[in-house]
């Protein structure tokens, strides 16, 4: 037997149950926290609006709620009336910087850690900042403490046991009794997946440099100010000490780059997903802490004029920085705190990366550092960066155009003067006679920038509601360029994306000279009738687009809609198919069962379009089995399972 409670318009992300009171707290993605009477399942408080963000975590005793958030805010609430007590801004009180995973609270102080990467003690009565512990490589995911100890596990794949440091005179002097007892005058960093002990009582000088040598091997290129104190400090003592490591680590550095690298992290991106992190943990490039000078160029959105192959001595004897923050969080992101004497904007480029992939300006920061170590001269050196991503050579190849043109200017007036002369071209010319149109988009020639292009548009439908046509539009227009971009991730030929227009549902896309498969088989019927070279070439047209399709579904690509037209033969090539159209696109954790459907949804389009396809479906998976053998049995398998199912199966009889 189990009682539901339910209220929340969201999922729920924290709770925490008392059973001496019988109540419960939760937080949800709705912004909202509740405090339920368990006895009655009902729900006795609720703050609506709590943060500005979904509710991460929350933890309460006899007198307040805390509560932690997406927005990096942490907040104290009445228990009794739901007031807010206090809140920790982050922008005013040196907060997380990043969203606040976990929380942990007991009479005299606050222990919370976020993806930032740092674990801080706040005294519950003022809101003190008493520390701040950089224990971990990347976020911090969990959080408990006692009197003596605190331990926390990270996306870093450790649990680290952690004494922090004693607090000052000033502090300690308004602490309780226990809290006297939990400032001990070091800390240890005990990382329970390697079992070794970074610093502890009575380590001598060798010890800790052999320690020290031991993290630099593990984690070689980042800042210095995210390792613990190796000696022992106060509270205050440890920030200077920080800073003080930090702008040491200003120091040129090995890299095997032709200059030092480096980047200031606002940690507001998923620390899997972040470029930044990835060349960081591939030893590229270092990391500067917020708040200290990097002594190089930087290329922030602060900067005031552009980058020109004229900073190539400047970058070669000081160094190249960028900024990791989120597109969405720009605006708010505290900038002042990126320190250098040179601030830079890079001229128009296009992202190509999966989350902004086409979108113009939108670059990761290696995109960026990429594109500023090719305008100043060092090719090698960018397309090394960008081999540690999958989509990172199409970034070059994409933008090649561009950032040669931007690679022959000289000064910055230069490099504007072509930037503004590239950008007055981009009204494109669209050829109407050719338009094509198909059941969710029309298909226009056009050139663009002095391309042969296409632009697809997905147009209006009157007869669906305006606001979900709109979802549907856009839905299925991401799906696309994201069906796109894995696809050339995989080795799969797709046209290249010129430009988005997310506004008006609009791609533009590389013009392929050459005709859809369908036309390619119908005509050449046409002319040759059932000749032998006609029916080889569609088995081995049949056993290339096999192979391709096998190695987009190994690949946890389905393309949903798979038929004769929506394959392009570049030049009547058909042993190099070209797919688009991945609208209906499924990416991530696929089944067999999708799979069998695709391949399903194929040869009916064969079977209806193509007189007698069936030995050219065959060919189809006698390639997809010949690519993998283990996935091909599943997947044909589940094939025969739908055959048997399926609604249009042939009847006779």
């Amino acid at each position: 037997m189990f009682d539901v409670f339910s209220g929340h318009n969201d999922a729920v992300l924290c709770v925490q149950y008392r059973d001496q009171e019988s109540l419960a707290v939760s937080g949800s993605a709705d912004n909202s926290i509740k405090c339920w009477d368990t006895r009655t399942g009902r729900p006795e408080m609720t703050i609506h609006n709590a943060h500005d963000n979904a509710v991460t975590c929350v933890r309460f005793d006899d007198h307040r709620i805390v509560s932690g958030s997406v927005d990096r805010m942490i907040k104290m609430w009445d228990v009794r009336t739901g007031k807010c007590m206090h809140t920790i801004d982050w922008k005013l009180a040196e907060g997380h910087t990043g969203v606040v995973r976990c929380l942990q609270v007991d009479t005299w102080r606050i222990v919370s850690a976020a993806d930032d990467r740092t674990i801080k003690v706040w005294n519950v009565d003022s809101l003190q900042r008493l520390c701040t512990l950089h224990s971990h490589e990347d976020g911090v995911t969990c959080v408990q403490f006692s009197d003596r100890q605190i331990v926390s596990g990270s996306y870093d794949k450790t649990v680290k046991l952690l004494l922090p440091p004693r607090f000052s005179k000033s502090d300690d002097s308004h602490l309780p009794t226990n809290a006297k007892k939990y400032a001990r005058p070091f800390w240890t960093v005990c990382d329970i997946r390697t079992s070794s002990s970074a610093v502890g009582r009575g380590m001598g000088k060798g010890a800790r440099s052999h320690h020290k040598g031991d993290r630099a091997v593990r984690n070689k290129y980042r800042d210095h100010g995210d390792a613990g104190p190796s000696t022992p400090v106060d509270s205050e003592q440890s920030e200077e000490d920080e800073q003080s490591r930090s702008e040491g680590s200003d120091e040129e550095e090995d890299f095997g780059m032709p200059c030092k690298l480096a980047m200031y992290d606002f940690n507001q991106c998923d620390p899997k997903r972040c470029s930044g992190r990835k060349l960081l943990r591939a030893g590229l490039i270092s990391e500067v802490r917020l708040g200290a000078r990097f002594p190089g160029l930087v290329l922030s959105p602060t900067g005031k004029t552009t980058l020109a192959p004229s900073d190539r001595d400047f970058i070669d004897h000081h160094g190249l920085g960028v900024v990791d923050c989120s597109w969405k969080e720009v605006e708010r992101t505290p900038l002042h705190k990126v320190k250098a004497p040179e601030h830079r904007l890079l001229p128009y480029l296009v992202a190509a990366n999966s989350v902004n992939y086409g979108r113009p300006c939108h670059l990761t920061c290696a995109e960026a550092m990429a594109a500023g170590l090719y305008i100043v001269g060092h090719v090698q050196a960018a397309e090394r960066l960008m081999k540690q991503f999958s989509w990172g050579p199409h970034f070059i190849e994409l933008n090649r155009e561009l950032l040669d043109m931007y690679a022959s200017c000289g000064t910055h007036e230069e490099v504007m003067d072509f930037e503004d002369q590239f950008e007055s071209g981009f009204d494109y010319d669209i050829q109407t006679e050719g338009m094509r149109q198909g059941a969710e988009a029309r298909i226009y020639t056009c050139t663009y920038l002095g391309r042969p292009a296409i632009m697809k548009e997905r147009f209006v439908k009157k007869y669906r509601h305006s606001i979900l046509d709109q979802r549907l539009n856009k839905a299925r227009m991401r799906n696309e360029l994201k069906g796109i971009v894995k696809a050339q991730e995989l080795g799969i030929s797709t046209p290249a994306v010129y430009f988005v227009d997310s506004h008006s549902n609009k791609i533009i896309m590389q013009r392929i000279d050459g005709c859809t498969a369908n036309h390619w088989i119908e005509s050449r019927r046409e002319k040759e009738g059932d000749s032998e070279q006609f029916l080889a070439d569609n088995i081995a047209f049949g056993k290339a687009l096999g192979e391709a399709i096998a190695r987009m579904h190994l690949g946890n690509l389905v393309h949903g809609d798979l038929t004769t037209s929506n394959v392009i033969l570049k030049d009547s090539d058909f042993e190099r198919p070209i797919f688009i159209d991945f609208g209906l696109a499924s990416l991530g954790k696929v089944l067999p069962e999708d799979k069998g459907v695709d391949l399903y949804v194929l040869e009916r389009a064969m079977i209806s379009t193509h007189i007698n396809s069936e030995k050219m479906f065959e060919s189809v998976l006698e390639g997809y089995r010949g690519f993998n053998a283990k996935q091909g049995d599943a997947v044909i398998k589940k094939l025969d399972e739908i055959r048997m199912r399926g609604r249009k199966r042939d009847m006779t009889g």
